[in-house]
């Protein structure tokens, strides 16, 4: 038995790597692999009992750290409880939080892309302070401040 699936993230000062075991398969076996090459970060997939301010708050402290992709399953469990205005936003500053996702995958041509088109889409949707954390060329990685949405979302 193999894990299913392995993901390899470059951050600007440490790899990050995913992987998904087997139905069933007893993670024990890794366990010497782990306790010798990383620190373990739990990845949350439930935020229900958590206010949209400290899920945002959640969210920064996790940019901050380069966790986008757990960054993202925050931003992600908000949306899908969204709708109309609030809903386009998010999905477009997820797409900012993706961009992020990409140069960790090694895509940063795509990033960029991702970039470019959700920034276009925030400019119009976004509050000022959020837009004044977003530089209007391309980067990794991004120092930005999701909790100044907590009044608009």
């Amino acid at each position: 038995m193999g894990a299913d699936k392995i993901i390899v993230r470059r951050h600007s000062d440490s790899t990050e790597i995913d992987f998904t075991l087997d139905a069933g398969q007893d993670s024990s076996q890794f366990q010497h692999l782990i306790d010798y090459l990383i620190s373990i970060n739990p990845v949350r997939e439930d935020f229900s009992g958590m206010s949209t301010g400290e899920m945002l708050e959640l969210a920064d402290e996790l940019v901050k750290e380069e966790r986008f992709w757990d960054a993202h399953n925050v931003l992600e469990f908000l949306w899908k409880g969204s709708s109309g205005s609030k809903k386009a936003l998010l999905h477009d500053v997820i797409g900012i939080i993706v961009s992020q996702i990409k140069v960790q995958m090694g895509q940063m041509k795509t990033g960029e892309l991702v970039y470019k088109r959700s920034l276009s889409n925030l400019k119009d949707s976004a509050p000022a302070a959020f837009n004044e954390s977003l530089p209007e060329n391309f980067a990794y990685p991004l120092h930005i401040s999701l909790s100044s949405l907590a009044g608009i979302i």
